[in-house]
């Protein structure tokens, strides 16, 4: 049986409350150095990614305003080349993209229903 799509939709909720948790109170120095912080954001932005992937296409569609693909791809990158992250860039993702994510979510659970039709099958 599909996850239901709100399930992945809570995922990426979930994942940007730790990320704000783990940089609450910091700069970009100081987050840039505190390895575990930037571990911990690294796998939420993973995380808020592959949910992304596996949010139906049909609600994906619905909702254009999202850069669906560009979390995807991030996820990707972070996944595939680890070694080469400039944390100026992901900085710049969690001050400027990860607060209006954030909204956008919110806004998107609230308009689909609380279970049903939400199933889909999983996507890339």
């Amino acid at each position: 049986m599909p996850r239901d799509s709100r399930l992945y939709l809570s995922d990426i909720r979930k994942a940007i409350s730790r990320i704000e948790a783990s940089i609450h109170g910091l700069d970009k120095t100081s987050f840039s150095q505190d390895d575990e912080k930037v571990d911990s954001v690294l796998f939420n932005l993973m995380t808020i990614g592959e949910a992304a992937k596996n949010v139906p296409q049909s609600i994906r569609d619905k909702n254009p305003d999202i850069s669906w693909s560009a979390i995807g791809r991030f996820r990707d990158f972070v996944v595939h080349h680890y070694f080469d992250i400039d944390m100026d860039k992901v900085w710049d993702i969690l001050q400027s993209d990860i607060p209006d994510l954030k909204q956008q979510i919110e806004a998107l659970l609230q308009e689909l229903p609380s279970g049903g039709d939400t199933h889909g099958e999983e996507q890339s």
